[in-house]
């Protein structure tokens, strides 16, 4: 006995699974680290430095944003490309998101890359 009502609300068999996640392949995660590299104009050995402060390192929050946003990738895996852990990645998505304004214009950078790549 859960304790939780069984009428009125889904039981475990009626519960709908999530849908598993694609994998990005190695290639597809260089082209898009090249594009993010392109567009914030910095080597890809930038995005692994390791700054301290709130602005250490916008270029790589900026990736882990862009990274978070336009691919499949979970949080462990975008930590892995870049050389942080999965708990980095999460702060960096959440003071990113307070302060999306100061990524504006490599965001739309970024998406005209990515619509002229879809097209």
């Amino acid at each position: 006995e859960t304790g939780f009502p069984m009428s009125g609300a889904f039981t475990r068999a009626e519960r709908r699974r999530p849908e598993k996640r694609k994998r990005l392949a190695k290639e597809g995660q260089r082209e898009m680290l090249a594009m993010i590299c392109e567009v914030t104009g910095v080597a890809p050995a930038r995005l692994r430095e390791r700054i301290r402060g709130v602005r250490g390192n916008p270029e790589r929050r900026f990736a882990v944003w862009a990274l978070s946003r336009t691919t499949p990738l979970t949080q462990t895996e975008i930590g892995a490309l870049l050389g942080m852990s999965a708990v980095h990645v999460a702060r960096d998505l959440f003071r990113t998101r307070a302060n999306i304004a100061a990524f504006d214009a490599w965001a739309e950078a970024l998406q005209a890359k990515l619509s002229i790549v879809m097209d």
